[in-house]
């Protein structure tokens, strides 16, 4: 059957429609907001061909009183890219990990990887067996070249690549304060210190409206780091009042503490990003790995090495492999199909990126373009992407189409829901308009070219309910009154940090932001 016939659909705003959807064509779905797009390519479409899926390796049907639509002709199993849950991340993911790139270079590894003898540093035997001091090795499986597995991450960072340390300057990020206001200032992280901090001048004579870099390192020491004897605090409270005999414990192992034991997500998520310092992991360099997982090479690489390259120069490095290197048959197939994924990423512009670069650091169009190339490699009969151009350019986006177009030369149906009249015609052969009065929505227009699609829209034929037009002019003024900014309170302070994006490098030296 060359296309999808859905019959009736009736969900959200959908009122009872028929439509039928080429299999030979890109399929656009577009409209005003609210017309029920989304709502028949995922609603209806995708989730028809999830629970067909489940149903035929076995799963019982799912259970519902009436489902949202009469009939559907011509659906195979679907796989979608919502923008709803390109932004769901692990925040140990990876690129590599999220497309599978990374799962193949761990079996490429364990089946052509040469392991090194530890102490020797030379290649072991094909019985793992070290000729020069008799060393034998186990032999390395999948597992023991995962950062998130004990057997192959670096124990020091735990398989993150970098060290967190609280430091004086993050605790301390304006000296001219005094030690209360600077307690004060570490508002649900380390505040609560503040009974202990203002008794501090009883016990080591020093005023306590002196700045900070102003008092001597002793008292610094015991503000960082805490008193080391117990101190009789005087104490008021519900449960208690009188003399508390205890040991300051000092702000930086408080800090620590509440890491460990605080069950509030928000109080560490304030602790990591305002007073902890990230360097590059000594033991491992930055690798993930431990030193063992490290010791096994490919071409004189080890498979951490290949994670922090590009993805040109990796797929350029794995492209210059020879027979030498790959002995195996199983070995050549793992890597063709490593190639064909980094060629993937190529083809959506993403060159610059490497296999060990954190999925929450991405931007908006990188976590775009990712999700769409690791979609459109997974085996599916029928493809449904979201809004594909969102934070995308031009040029991005007709590389995207030189993907779709991939898609149905190979018999795979693409159908993509997209809001921006402007890329039309870049993207689709053919367009289903969709489009009503308020509560009423779901005619579609009959299918006709995409130019003359746009230019219905841009012509205005729309229902009057859906256009809004402004009966009043908006009218700018500056303001007369300047603002001043008299605070000296620093709300953000930052240390350098560069972004590559291609051939645009962005380089930001360390500097503060104060309150206005």
């Amino acid at each position: 059957m060359d296309e999808i016939k859905v019959q009736g659909a009736r969900i959200h705003n959908l009122k009872n429609i028929d439509v039928s959807i080429s299999k030979k064509k890109i399929t656009l779905i577009t409209g005003v907001s609210g017309s029920g797009k989304s709502s028949l390519a995922f609603d209806i479409i995708f989730d028809e061909g999830m629970n067909r899926y489940l149903q035929a390796i076995g799963f019982p049907p799912k259970l519902e009183d009436e489902k949202p639509f009469d009939l559907i002709e011509g659906l195979s199993p679907t796989i979608a890219v919502e923008q709803r849950t390109t932004r769901v991340i692990n925040p140990r993911s990876t690129v590599g990990t999220k497309t599978g790139m990374y799962g193949l270079l761990r079996m490429f590894y364990a089946i052509e990887g040469v392991l090194l003898c530890p102490i020797c540093k030379i290649p072991v035997d094909n019985n793992l067996k070290c000729e020069s001091c008799g060393m034998v090795r186990e032999r390395f499986e999948i597992k023991h070249f995962s950062f998130n597995e004990l057997s192959g991450m670096c124990l020091e960072c735990r398989g993150r690549g970098y060290t967190m340390h609280l430091t004086e300057d993050l605790i301390v990020q304006d000296p001219i304060r005094n030690l209360m206001q600077i307690t004060k200032a570490g508002s649900a992280v380390f505040a609560d210190q503040i009974r202990f901090v203002e008794q501090l001048p009883r016990f080591y004579d020093f005023d306590i409206k002196t700045s900070y870099k102003d008092l001597p390192d002793s008292i610094k020491q015991v503000f960082l780091y805490g008193s080391g004897k117990k101190l009789p605090f005087k104490w008021d409270s519900k449960s208690f009042t009188g003399i508390l005999e205890r040991e300051f414990e000092g702000i930086i192992p408080h800090v620590n503490r509440a890491l460990v034991e605080s069950k509030s997500a928000y109080r560490r998520q304030k602790i990591h990003k305002n007073f902890m310092k990230i360097n590059k992991c000594e033991e491992c360099n930055g690798y993930k790995l431990n030193e063992a997982s490290r010791d096994v090479k490919i071409a004189e690489k080890h498979i951490g090495e290949l994670a922090m390259m590009s993805i040109d120069d990796l797929k350029a490095y794995l492209d210059g492999l020879t027979s030498k290197e790959i002995k195996t048959k199983q070995g050549k197939n793992v890597l063709e199909k490593l190639q064909e994924k980094l060629q993937n990423m190529l083809d959506v512009g993403l060159t610059y990126l490497h296999l060990n670069r954190g999925m929450p650091t991405l931007s908006g169009g990188e976590l775009q373009r990712t999700a769409i190339s690791f979609t459109l490699l997974q085996e599916s009969d029928v493809y449904l992407i979201d809004e594909p151009c969102t934070y995308l350019d031009v040029k991005q986006r007709l590389k995207l189409r030189e993907l779709f177009i991939r898609q149905i030369n190979r018999g795979k149906p693409v159908i993509v829901v997209e809001h921006d009249l402007a890329i039309l015609d870049y993207l689709t052969d053919n367009i289903n308009i969709l489009f009503g009065t308020p509560h009423v929505f779901g005619m579609v227009s009959r299918v006709i070219a995409t130019k003359k699609g746009i230019n219905s829209f841009l012509n205005g034929y729309l229902a009057d309910e859906n256009i809004s037009i402004r009966t009043k002019s908006i009218n700018f003024r500056r303001s007369a009154r300047e603002r001043t900014f008299g605070s000296t309170e620093k709300k953000i302070v930052f240390e350098s940090f560069e972004k590559n994006l291609g051939q645009f490098k962005l380089l930001v030296n360390p500097a503060s932001i104060y309150q206005g």
